[in-house]
C-alpha cells in the first residue's frame, strides 16, 4: 500500500528521534484542523461522557420533583397535598446509591472487558443500553422503587466499563506528543457534565416536567451511541474515512510501539498489582477523588452551616470551583504537550514534578481557604487550588498508557475502582467529624484533604515511572518517553 511505502521511506531517512519528530510536525502543519480525524474521535468521546454524566446524575435532581408535595384536586372538588411517589428519605437514599454499586463492579472489570470486546463496542453499547433504560425509567417507576433500584443498578453495571475506554482510544488514536490534550478533551466531558447537571436538569424539570429529563437525556445518549459506533473505528489502520496523510502521521508517531494482539495477550495482573508505579498512580488518584467528592457533595452543606447562605445560594457558589476547573482541562492538556514538544521538560520531568507541584500548591490553597470566614475569600482560594488539579489528573492518567499501552485500560480500571471507594467513605467521614457543625470540625475536614494531597503527591513523586515496564509485552525502541534512572 502507498501509505506503508511512504512510512518506510520516512523511517529510513530519519536520523534521530528528535529529527523525526521535527519532520512529522513540519510536514503535518498544513493539514486543516477540521480534517483531523483523531480530534473528531476525542470530541465525540467527550460528548459521550457528557451524556453519561447527565444520565447518571439527573436522578438526584428529578427525584426531588417526583417526591415533592403538590396541590391535587380530588374527585369531590377538594384540594389536598399529595406526592406522586411516596418514597421516604430512606427509599430515596437506596435509589440514588445503588447505581454506585453496579458501577464499581464493572469498573474493576472494565479493562478486561475492553481487551476482550474492544473499547469502541464497549463504550457505544454501554451508553446505548443505558439510554434505553433511561427512556424506560418513567414507565418503570410506576411499578415501585424496587424496580427503579434494579434499573439503576443495571445502568451502573453498563456505565462501569466506559471510563477505561479513554486509554483504549489514547494508545491507538493519539500521537505520542498529543496524548495529554486528547485525554483532556475526552475527560472534560465528565467534569462539564457534572457541573451542568444541576442547572440543565433543573431547567428541564421546571419547564417540561420530570419525565422530559429522562426522555431528552435518553434520546441524546442513544443518538450518540449510534453515531459513535459508525464514525469511530478501533484504529486509524481500519478507518476508511481518515486521510492518508493523517494515517501516516499517527502511524509514524506510534511506529516505535509494537501492539500485541489482544487475542493472544495475557494481562499481567500479578505484575500490575505489585507495581509501585501503578499503586502510586492509584494513590494520587484516590486523593484527588477524596477531595473532589467532599467539595462536590459537601460544600453546599458547609456554606449553609457556617457561611449562613441559603440552599440556592450555596448550590450556585459551590459550583464555581468546578466550572473553572472544567475550563482548565483543555488548557492544561495543551500546556503539558507544549512543554514536552518544545523540550522544556522531558516526559518524566513533566509527569513527576508538575503533578507534585500541582497537588502541593492545591493543598496549600486548601489550608489557607480553611482559615477564611468570608465565603467569597474561601471560594476564590479554593478555585485557585482546583485550577491546578487537571494538571495532575492528566499527568497520571496518561502515565498509565506509558507504563503498558496494551494493559492501559485494565490498569486504569483497577485504579479507578480503588478511587471509587472514596465516594463511599467521605460522606461517612464528614458526617462523623462535623456532628456539632463547628468551624473547627470543618477545618479538620479540609486539613485531611490537604494531608491526603501532600502524602499521595510525595509518593507519586518517588515512584513515578514513564518508561514501558518490564512486565509489558510491548517492546519500546523509542516511544518519546524518558527512561527513568
Amino acid at each position: 500500500m502507498l501509505w506503508k511505502s511512504c512510512l518506510d521511506l520516512v523511517r529510513r531517512t530519519s536520523t534521530s528521534p528528535s529529527v523525526q519528530n521535527h519532520i512529522e510536525c513540519d510536514e503535518y502543519c498544513d493539514v486543516p484542523f477540521w480534517k483531523r480525524k483523531r480530534y473528531l474521535v476525542f470530541i465525540l468521546t467527550c460528548f459521550g461522557f457528557l451524556n453519561i454524566a447527565f444520565m447518571r446524575n439527573c436522578f438526584s435532581v428529578v427525584i426531588l420533583e417526583m417526591t415533592a408535595e403538590k396541590n391535587i384536586q380530588l374527585e369531590n372538588g377538594t384540594w389536598t397535598l399529595k406526592r406522586e411517589f411516596e418514597w421516604d428519605s430512606k427509599m430515596q437514599g437506596y435509589i440514588l446509591s445503588i447505581f454506585s454499586y453496579g458501577f464499581i463492579i464493572t469498573q474493576f472489570l472494565g479493562g478486561l472487558i475492553c481487551a476482550k470486546f474492544g473499547g469502541i463496542r464497549v463504550l457505544s453499547a454501554g451508553v446505548g443500553m443505558t439510554s434505553i433504560m433511561t427512556l424506560a425509567t418513567p414507565v418503570v417507576s410506576q411499578y415501585g422503587y424496587k424496580w427503579v433500584m434494579a434499573l439503576r443498578f443495571l445502568q451502573g453495571l453498563l456505565e462501569g466499563p466506559g471510563y477505561p475506554c479513554i486509554l483504549y482510544l489514547v494508545v491507538r488514536w493519539a500521537c505520542i506528543e498529543e496524548r495529554s490534550r486528547m485525554t483532556s478533551i475526552a475527560l472534560s466531558g465528565v467534569y462539564v457534565g457534572n457541573v451542568l447537571n444541576l442547572p440543565v436538569t433543573g431547567a428541564i424539570v421546571v419547564n417540561y416536567g420530570w419525565r422530559a429529563a429522562f426522555y431528552i437525556f435518553g434520546s441524546l445518549g442513544f443518538i450518540w451511541a449510534v453515531l459513535f459506533v459508525i464514525v469511530v473505528k478501533s484504529s486509524p489502520e481500519v478507518d476508511p474515512f481518515i486521510s492518508l496523510k493523517e494515517k501516516i502521521f499517527i502511524q509514524q508517531s506510534l511506529s516505535s510501539i509494537s501492539h500485541t494482539s489482544s487475542t493472544n495477550y495475557k494481562i499481567p495482573l500479578r505484575a500490575i498489582l505489585t507495581s509501585s508505579a501503578v499503586w502510586s498512580i492509584a494513590l494520587i488518584s484516590y486523593s484527588t477523588a477524596w477531595g473532589g467528592t467532599i467539595f462536590f457533595n459537601q460544600l453546599p452543606r458547609f456554606f449553609t452551616d457556617k457561611m449562613n447562605l441559603s440552599i440556592d445560594e450555596a448550590g450556585y457558589v459551590s459550583a464555581i470551583p468546578f466550572i473553572f476547573g472544567s475550563l482548565s482541562f483543555i488548557s492544561s492538556g495543551l500546556l503539558l504537550d507544549t512543554l514536552i514538544q518544545k523540550k522544556i521538560l522531558t516526559v518524566y520531568q513533566c509527569r513527576r514534578h508538575l503533578s507534585f507541584l500541582a497537588v502541593f500548591v492545591e493543598s496549600i490553597f486548601i489550608v489557607i481557604a480553611a482559615q477564611m470566614t468570608n465565603f467569597w475569600s474561601f471560594i476564590v482560594l479554593l478555585t485557585l487550588g482546583v485550577l491546578l488539579e487537571p494538571i495532575a489528573i492528566l499527568n497520571y492518567t496518561v502515565n498509565i498508557a506509558e507504563l503498558c499501552p496494551v494493559s492501559a485500560p485494565t490498569i486504569l480500571s483497577i485504579a479507578t475502582s480503588f478511587t471509587a471507594t472514596a465516594g463511599m467513605v467521605t460522606p461517612i467521614f464528614v458526617g462523623y467529624v462535623t456532628q456539632n457543625k463547628e468551624y473547627l470540625e470543618w477545618q479538620i475536614v479540609f486539613y485531611t484533604i490537604s494531608a491526603w494531597c501532600l502524602v499521595s503527591s510525595s509518593i507519586y513523586w518517588i515512584f513515578c515511572r514513564t518508561d514501558i515496564q518490564p512486565w509489558s509485552p510491548i517492546k519500546n525502541n523509542d516511544n518519546g518517553s524518558t527512561v527513568n534512572p
